[in-house]
Formats: C-alpha cells, structure tokens, sequence
C-alpha cells in the first residue's frame, strides 16, 4: 500500500501523551504562549538546511512552513517565526490554535462547522474510552494514496495536502525541520536536527555538545515565556549560530545575504507586483479604450497629465521589478530562471520590458504589456508552481544554461504581447463602424507594433533555441536529440515564421487574420511552456515540480476568445495593413 513519506496515522502512539492533555479554552489558548517579537526575529537569523542542503534563514523556513500550513505569511497576526518557535516551545498550547487549512468539506469529515477555514491539530485526532488514539482522517487519507494520481479527484488530492500539513506541524514539535546542527567534517556539508543527533554523530563528545546547545535554548525559552526576559534565551541562541559559525563555516552566507533574503521574504516585491500591474492595467486598458472611441476624450489635459502619471508609475514598477529579480539573483546565487516560477516572474518582466519599449508608437501596447505582466504573474501565484529558492542541480550550473533560459524566456514576454495586442486588435474590430477613421487607425498600429514586438520575440526563440543546442552539447554530450522541448520549440518557431509570412499570401495578408493568428499562435508557446514542463516527460521536466492541474477556467476562456474572433470576422474587411 503506498504511504506518504511521514504519515500522522503512524505516529498516533508516539504523540499519546501530547494528545491527552486537558484542552485550553480558545479564549486563553495563547496566553503566555507567545514568543516575543524582538527573540522571534532573531531565531529567523539562525541559519537552517532545508532537504535540498540550501542553507538558508529559519525565517525563511518558518514562512514556507506557515504558508503551506494555514496558507498565511502571518497567522493570527503573528510572524511565521514566533508561530514556528510557539509550537516547537509549547505545543500543549499551541495544537489548540486553529494554524491548518481546510475545505468545508474536511471539516465535515472532522465535525467542524464548514465554514471553518482553519482547524487545530487536536481537531484531527480523537481520544476513546478506552484512551486509544483515532486518527480522524486515517481511512481516507489510506484511499487516497492507494490511488493513482492520475484517478484522483478533487477531494482526494485536498485530503492528502490536508495530511502532509498536519504531518508538518507535527514535524515542528519535535524539531525534525530543525536542521541546525553542522555535522563536523562532512564531506558533503550536512546539517542535521535535533532528533538526529545520536544517529548521525558518532562522537560521544559531539553528542553531548550538539544536544547541550539545543536542550539550554529550549529551556531558556520556556523560562523566558514565563518571566518575559528573553536575555538567556538570547545567549542561548547566540550559542547555537557560534557553533554554526565554528563547524558550518564552509557553506554559510554572508549576514548581509542573510538580511536580504529576510527582506525579499517579508516584502513580498512580486505580490505587491502582481497587485499593481493587474489594478493599473485594467484602469490603464479601459481609459485607451475610451479615449480611442470618445471623440476629443485624448485630448482632455486632465486625461494627457493622468497618462503620463501611469506611465512614470509603470516605469517605476518596473524598476521595482528589476530590482526585485536582482535581490532573488543575489540570495539564490544563480540567475532568477531556475524553475517553474522564477522563469514565471522573469516573463513577465520580460513583456513590460518589451511594452516599454514599443510604447511610444501606440497607445495601446503599454496596457496590453501591463496586463501581460499581471496575467503571468498571477499564474505563479494562482498555480502550485513552487516560489522556494533552492540549489541547482549540477546539470544547471552553466553560463550556457543562464544565457539559453534568459534569452528563449524573454521571447515568451514579445511573443505574450504580441497575444494580448492581438486580442486587443480583434475588439478594436468589434466597435468597427463605417467611417471609423479613428479605430482603424489604432487596428494598424497595433498590427505594426504587433509585427514588430513578433519579430523580437521570433528572433530571441530562434537564438535561444540554439543556446539550448550548445548547453544540451555541453551537457550531454549532443545538441539534437528531439526531446519534447526541443520539437515544440521547432514547432512554435515555425508557426511564428509562417504568421509573419502571411502578408505575402494574398488570402492571408487581412489585419483580422494576423490579429487572430498572433492569437492563436501563442498556444504553441504555452503548449512548450506548460505543456511539456508539466505534462511531458523530457530532459526539461526537472526544473518544475508536480504537474499542474489543467484551469477550470481555460474552457472558458477559449469560448470568449471563439466568441470574439465570430464577431470581431463580421467586420474584418480591409486589407493588411488597413487602407482608406
């Protein structure tokens, strides 16, 4: 039967003791439970390895832990830091705070009310009469992992990401995360937690040091919660990060990395991107729109300052962007396009590079390129796609590979605004009139600007592709081998090369249908991107994590486009590009 790597049912003995004690109310749960914020911050300085062998803050830690948990940066108001030390220092508290996500239909299974969004880890479990431990959702979490993934449904996926975040919280209470012993002399630099210490440390000696630094915390910190004075608990983790400093010298970053990758994971940059260029993009679309159709609107003075207000902004954001991408380089240690999401928010930098750019020629390319920014970072977001900064593999350490991804990643930014100023194109076709000097005139610019931004976009997947042949030759010894990636990145310039073309055929050369094509031709770039990433095996499968779930949106999608393109076809005449 297959079993997930750390089950809550098989530890339900072990936790007996844990589980028994009288339950706090849920008006006093934390009270003198709580960390305080000044010792909290500096546990998230206290270096940890994750099980990729990164060594990073254990704030970055707590964040992932807290999210993957309860889906917040920040539960219940507090830093993810004082939520991890609270469970690891008082748990008997702490397994009565609702921290783990649910679904209405989990809390049903767990007798909750189904508006209950978050349970306790008490909810999970029940004690007998006869003081034997249920785990409540031991039969269906079995089921579902006797399934194959391919067969689950909904239901069954939420059950066993419901199981792995109990299982996680359990695995902070007895510190099985906290990787925060360097084994001395290990040829490949390991670190190790508390529990580990008497099978991974031969030396007695060792032994006894390693569990000295870490039982003299816990019981400073437990002191420190009932007196208020953190001064001891203070010195105690000062120990622990001097023996960090003494044993783990060779793989610890700089406090100056340390501080930026605290920052970069309490600013959010890309969140607070998303935020903006989706709010300014669509008041931004909306207003050209308007201005193209109402006559002398473009010409308002109030109308001209707010333009040039949004595009300072956006130049701004973008700086900001940049800037963002620089400090994930900086902390990461290698170029931000690694994975699934760096490669995400790289794109999307890309397509606001390529807006600003060609914005001088229409006034619609800079919105279209806004969105496009929008668009790919909320599909980092919206997706499982994982943001944790990890270790490259050693396949992926090459320069060849850092110019490969940045130049074919950035063709996917031209080429998704060329898609976006295409759609665009075919709703400027919609409010077509006879005599609509205006609107035709916007059609040819964006026909012009779309072409262009095609033909950069074409020429960076082109020279990108051929990178990828030197890196793959590099790598494996061969530059072809028809991997999934490579053909449908054949495929895709292909279909670009025959869309620029069509303007010498003359059955084709209608801005309606170079409008459409550009449309419809980005399917193949999101077929390479997606479809062989997340759903083909290849060489490229890697770098991205477990396939994504198709969108339950994307029908819908694809039947609003099928719509346009029907209505927008009624007015198409006019040859390519438009003439009077």
């Amino acid at each position: 039967m297959k079993q997930s790597i750390f089950s809550v049912a098989s530890t339900c003995m072990v936790i007996f003791a844990f589980l028994i004690q009288p339950k706090a109310l849920y008006g006093d749960e934390l009270s003198g439970a709580i960390i305080n914020a000044d010792h909290a911050a500096k546990f998230g300085r206290l270096l940890v390895q994750d099980s990729g062998g990164r060594i990073k803050p254990m704030d970055t830690l707590a964040v992932e832990v807290a999210v993957k948990i309860s889906g917040q940066s920040s539960p219940r108001t507090l830093s993810a830091s004082q939520v991890f030390l609270g469970i690891m220092s008082a748990p008997e508290r702490w397994r009565n705070v609702g921290l783990i996500r649910i679904t209405p239909q989990i809390a049903e299974l767990l007798n909750l009310d189904p508006k209950t969004q978050l349970a306790s880890f008490n909810d999970f479990f029940e004690v007998t009469e006869d003081n034997e431990i249920l785990y409540r959702l031991e039969g269906v979490v079995d089921e579902a992992q006797r399934t194959s993934d391919s067969e689950r449904d909904k239901f069954q996926k939420e059950i066993i990401k419901v199981d792995e975040r109990v299982s996680i919280f359990y695995m902070i209470y007895q510190t099985y995360l906290l990787k925060i012993i360097p084994v001395k002399n290990d040829p490949n630099f390991l670190w190790i937690s508390p529990v580990q210490i008497a099978d991974r440390l031969s030396n007695e000696g060792d032994q006894k040091e390693a569990a000295l630094l870490v039982y003299n915390y816990i019981q400073a910190l437990k002191a420190s919660q009932s007196s208020g004075d953190y001064a001891e608990s203070d010195r105690a983790l000062l120990a622990i990060a001097a023996f960090q400093e003494t044993y783990g010298t060779a793989v610890i970053p700089s406090q100056r990395r340390i501080s930026a990758e605290i920052l970069l994971n309490h600013a959010q940059p890309f969140t607070v991107l998303m935020l903006l260029y989706f709010l300014i993009g669509s008041i931004y679309i909306l207003s050209t729109f308007a201005q193209t159709l109402i006559p002398n609107l473009s010409r308002s003075r109030k109308m001209l300052l707010a333009m040039s207000g949004v595009k300072i902004t956006l130049a701004l954001l973008f700086v900001l962007h940049t800037a963002s991408l620089g400090l994930r380089w900086y902390v990461a240690g290698h170029a931000p396009w690694s994975n699934g999401y760096e490669s995400i928010i790289y794109i999307s930098w890309a397509a606001l590079f390529a807006g600003l750019i060609f914005s001088k020629h229409s006034t619609f390319v800079l919105p279209a390129a806004t969105m496009m920014a929008a668009f790919s970072l909320m599909t980092a977001f919206i997706s499982s796609m994982d943001p944790q900064i990890s270790n490259l593999q050693p396949v992926l350490r090459s320069y060849w590979l850092t110019i490969h991804v940045s130049v074919i990643s950035a063709s996917y930014g031209f080429l998704g605004l060329s898609m976006l100023l295409g759609v665009t194109a075919i709703i400027m076709f919609s409010f077509r009139r006879p005599n609509s000097i205006k609107i035709d005139y916007s059609i040819r610019e964006l026909n012009h600007i779309n072409e262009m931004s095609m033909m950069v976009g074409l020429a960076f997947l082109t020279i990108g592709n051929i990178f990828g042949a030197i890196w793959a030759n590099e790598s494996w010894g061969r530059y072809w081998s028809w991997d999934p990636k490579e053909t449908w990145t054949l495929i895709s310039i292909l279909v670009y090369a025959s869309i620029l073309h069509f303007r010498f055929i003359p059955n084709m050369r209608s801005a309606y249908t170079f409008s459409l094509a550009s449309v419809l031709g980005f399917f193949s770039i999101l077929m390479t991107y997606f479809g062989v990433n997340y759903y083909l095996s290849g060489m490229h499968s890697y770098a991205n994590g477990e396939p994504l779930p198709i969108p339950s949106w994307l029908p819908a999608i694809l039947l609003a486009l099928f719509t346009l393109a029907l209505f927008a076809w009624r007015k198409r005449d006019g040859r390519y590009p438009l003439e009077r």
